[in-house]
C-alpha cells in the first residue's frame, strides 16, 4: 500500500484540536486512538483484528509491544489543517497480492480512517460540514 496523506477537509483552531485530542483519549476503544499533550500535533490511530477494515484483520502484523494492535495512521494537526498520514504495514509483494487486491486494501483503510476521524470529531462535540469531508478519497479506486 502506498503511504500518503489524506486531507481531512476542515480547518481547526488549537482549542478545537485540544478537544479532539481529549476526545481521542476518552473513546471506549482501549487505545485505538491515542493522544498526549506532550505530542500535541499527533493522534495515533491503530487497527485491531476486532475493529479492522475489511481485509486487514489477518494482514496487519502484530506490533512488538502490544500484541493486539498496529498503528496504521496518524491524525496530524498540520498548522490547523488536519490530515491523516497513512502508515500501513508493508504488504506482500506481487504475485502474493494482486494489484486489484492492493487497491481494495487501500480504499478500505482510507474509508476506515476517515470514519474514525468523523466519529472523533463528533465525540469532541464539533460539527463538521459533511459536504466538506468526503467519506472516501475523491479519486479513490472503487
Amino acid at each position: 500500500m502506498e503511504r500518503r496523506n489524506l486531507d481531512l477537509g476542515i480547518p481547526l483552531t488549537r482549542e478545537q484540536w485540544l478537544q479532539i485530542g481529549a476526545a481521542a483519549d476518552f473513546q471506549p476503544d482501549d487505545g485505538v486512538l491515542e493522544w498526549t499533550p506532550s505530542e500535541f500535533d499527533v493522534i495515533h490511530v491503530s487497527v485491531r483484528a476486532a475493529d479492522a477494515p475489511d481485509g486487514w484483520s489477518d494482514i496487519a502484523p502484530r506490533a512488538a509491544g502490544r500484541t493486539d494492535e498496529r498503528e496504521v495512521a496518524r491524525f496530524v494537526y498540520n498548522e490547523g489543517r488536519p490530515m491523516a498520514q497513512l502508515t500501513p504495514p508493508q504488504q506482500p509483494e506481487p504475485p502474493a497480492v494482486q494489484a486489484s487486491q492492493d487497491a481494495e486494501l487501500d480504499v478500505t483503510l482510507e474509508r476506515w480512517v476517515r470514519t474514525k476521524w468523523h466519529c472523533l470529531v463528533e465525540a469532541a462535540g464539533l460539527h463538521d460540514n459533511a459536504g466538506a469531508i468526503p467519506v472516501k478519497e475523491p479519486n479513490a479506486v472503487d
